[in-house]
């Protein structure tokens, strides 16, 4: 009987990893605007950079849109559908309740949730309140593999993971451990960390020892139900993994408006940053799980002014953006490309009825600092 079960699913996912994999054309659909509109006030002490921000459904179907404060340990909660503010939680910094800088979390329920803290690393559980349950630190797995602190934010978009009581994170790269795993999980039951065996890809600028680490690592993760899905920002590839991650399947997915990836750093002249937001690059990849389809951000090269605030740009979006639209077999099926300092592809969600994306950019002729925008697109068929 196992053996019948093991060649079923050996026949399931066999076409999806097969190097003659069905060519299902490109530019099949595309991403279109809506009329539809979401818009959430804030008050004097939040901006609009974000870092953190995922959606939230309780038990009874109710949604939320959450996000961090990223000048203050705070977590706001808003009703999605009116936009209408709720409240806040307020995780202290320091003394026997804190849990230092928060920096990302995953709400499981109101009486669980997980945050990550910058600089230390530390996994903490909080109930509604903000009042600590339990703290656990997974600096050193139990294979004595040195593990580094790394958020569960959505900028770069990797949020925290629960399959069967385990929770999976990911793990900051580093050129200087023999070591170098790209996640790791936590038992929520025996509290074990342990590192997962995919490590992290070999850059041509990774040999460069006299640095611990820089954004050529950076890398986005979404989970489809089966299968964890890495998009590194300097890397065509994406890499499908089976949740032990014993299995790494590399796949091009090539965006049309990248020739191929440049490294800024291999750059002599210029203002670095600059460099940094004019360079093409992937970036976040999303699972759609009511159109069955993923998303995957690209940075095609471009050309910024020398007097613009190149931090500010980085933060918000860049200048201008790709989505590549991939099927389940990761084949892709279209590509949009954004308008010019509109949209912010780092502050995202999906919902049933669409793709939301904010359209808070500080370059948008239409931005407030005193409310963040999105404009809700969806999938439609392209006329050929």
């Amino acid at each position: 009987m196992k053996k019948k079960v093991l060649l079923f699913i050996l026949l399931l996912i066999f076409p999806l990893f097969s190097c003659k994999r069905k060519n299902a054309g490109s530019n099949s659909v595309t991403l279109v605007k809506t009329e539809k509109t979401l818009s959430f006030p804030l008050d004097s002490e939040t901006k609009t950079l974000i870092m953190t921000l995922f959606p939230y459904t309780d038990s009874e179907g109710n949604e939320y849109l959450t996000f961090q404060n990223e000048r203050k340990n705070e977590i706001l909660f808003y009703e999605m559908n009116t936009g209408n503010f709720l409240y806040k939680i307020k995780p202290e910094l320091e003394g026997n309740n804190g849990i230092g800088r928060l920096f990302g979390y995953y709400i499981k329920d109101m009486n669980n949730i997980y945050l990550t803290s910058m600089s230390i690393p530390l996994l903490s559980l909080i109930d509604s309140t903000a009042q600590v349950i339990e703290r656990i630190n997974y600096g050193i797995d139990t294979d004595g593999v040195e593990l580094l602190v790394e958020g569960a934010i959505s900028f770069l978009y990797k949020p925290m993971i629960e399959i069967d009581n385990q929770l999976y994170l990911t793990n900051l790269c580093s050129r200087h451990t023999d070591t170098n795993p790209v996640s790791f999980t936590v038992d929520m039951i025996t509290r074990e960390v342990k590192h997962l065996p995919f490590e992290y890809p070999i850059w041509p600028v990774s040999h460069d020892k006299s640095k611990q680490a820089s954004i050529e690592f950076y890398l986005s993760r979404c989970f489809d139900g089966f299968h964890f899905i890495y998009s590194f920002h300097f890397d065509e590839n994406i890499y499908v993994t089976t949740p032990d991650h014993q299995s790494v399947h590399k796949m091009p997915i090539k965006s049309k408006y990248i020739r191929q990836v440049e490294f800024f750093e291999f750059k002599t002249s210029g203002n670095p940053m600059k460099n940094e937001i004019e360079n093409p690059n992937y970036g976040n990849l999303y699972f759609d799980p009511y159109r069955n389809v993923y998303y995957r951000m690209a940075y095609p090269k471009n050309e910024v002014e020398v007097n613009d605030n190149f931090i500010e740009l980085w933060n918000y979006g860049r200048k201008f953006f790709s989505i590549i639209i991939l099927d389940r077999d990761f084949q892709i099926i279209g590509e949009t490309l954004f308008p010019e300092y509109v949209y912010n592809p780092g502050v995202i969600f999906i919902r049933e009825d669409g793709l939301y994306i904010s359209s808070s950019h500080v370059k948008n002729p239409n931005y407030t600092d005193e409310m963040l925008t999105f404009d809700c697109f969806q999938l439609e068929t392209v006329n050929k």
